[in-house]
């Protein structure tokens, strides 16, 4: 049987160190720069020995797999643009540097966590994509052993980077809107939150945190109606838009109407302008709607639906840059808060 060709044969032919060899053949793993010349030679060396590199003694000895976990609630999320958005985005910015990305949904992950450690063993970093069956507690053991990067959510005190939408901005722009349309009362289709642990405190939601505070204080200010604790309800967040129909429709009746409504994503205006075309309110006359995701859905509704595009593709970029920036220069973002500005689309619906 022939010999496996190693590095070490490869670096005789090439006249260099095995550890030069290395550095070449990770290419965008190792940030330190090699002359073109040893380049060349090293690939030469490499393709005339047929030198094919082992994963798994790279990993060993270097202690890096050069895989990313993405952490989202099922498998299913993946059927819904914005996470699928998500996903894309990192994995752009994980090929560019050399990373690929697992998938982990959180089933998986908690039974890491109770029965084995494979999960840290198994990736470089971690990006966080869902705050449900996240624990802070078992998220700030896991930090201990390797990187993360929170999306959308926080961690208590800010310990974690968290990349986000900016929905402080996005709360200016819409209230804005809303101001120079004379509403005089908004209400708040968002997804279902996560009650809060009597003992144990949960990530937090910059939605929660950034948006609705900031959007109640702008909007009271120019005399709008908007208190949190009676016009915001809870809807299903999904792809299947006859089940969201049935609790849009229970919510939506004529006596509790307000002028405009914020809804969590495209799907979910779907579903109110056809609740709202069966109980014959004209949009956005009677009814004003706005996409607080833009997925590129709203544009195509009917009528067009005004959406906050807050760039989920962007925020898998953010997240997957500070992460590898973490892992390949040992870099911490000065700000903790990585913010991913929205824009207003302003369309036919309000």
């Amino acid at each position: 049987m022939d010999r496996r060709v190693t590095l070490s044969d490869v670096a005789k032919l090439a006249g260099v160190s095995p550890t030069t060899v290395s550095r070449v053949l990770r290419g965008a793993y190792n940030p330190r720069p090699v002359s073109e010349e040893v380049q060349r030679r090293v690939l030469e060396a490499a393709a005339k020995l047929g030198y094919q590199p082992n994963p798994i003694a790279q990993a060993l000895s270097t202690r890096r797999t050069h895989i990313l976990g993405l952490v989202l609630l099922s498998p299913t999320q993946l059927t819904h643009p914005y996470t699928a958005a998500i996903v894309q985005g990192a994995l752009e910015v994980a090929h560019q540097h050399g990373y690929h990305v697992t998938l982990i949904p959180t089933e998986q992950w908690r039974g890491a966590l109770s029965r084995d450690h494979r999960i840290l063993t198994m990736t470089d970093g971690l990006i966080i994509t869902t705050r449900r069956s996240i624990l802070p507690d078992d998220l700030a053991r896991v930090q201990r052993q390797v990187p993360v990067v929170l999306v959308q959510f926080r961690f208590p005190d800010n310990a974690m980077p968290s990349v986000h939408a900016d929905y402080r901005l996005g709360a200016q722009l819409i209230a804005e809107h809303l101001r120079q349309r004379s509403v005089k009362e908004v209400g708040v289709l968002w997804a279902r939150g996560i009650p809060p642990h009597p003992k144990k405190p949960v990530l937090r939601s910059v939605f929660e945190e950034d948006f609705l505070p900031n959007f109640q204080k702008l909007l009271n200010e120019s005399g709008i109606t908007f208190d949190p604790s009676v016009d915001i309800r809870s809807v299903l967040i999904s792809t299947d838009v006859t089940a969201i129909r049935k609790e849009v429709s229970q919510w939506l009746k004529i006596a509790q109407r307000p002028a405009a409504l914020c809804v969590a994503d495209d799907f979910v205006a779907g579903a109110v302008l056809q609740v709202a075309a069966e109980k014959r309110l004209r949009v956005p006359e009677d009814l004003a709607v706005i996409s607080l995701n833009d997925l590129g859905i709203a544009e195509k509704l009917l009528p067009p639906v005004t959406a906050l595009h807050i760039a989920p593709d962007e925020l898998g970029r953010k997240a997957a840059e500070v992460l590898i920036g973490q892992l390949d220069n040992g870099i911490l973002p000065a700000q903790r808060d990585i913010s991913v500005s929205p824009h207003l689309f302003v369309r036919a619906s309000s």
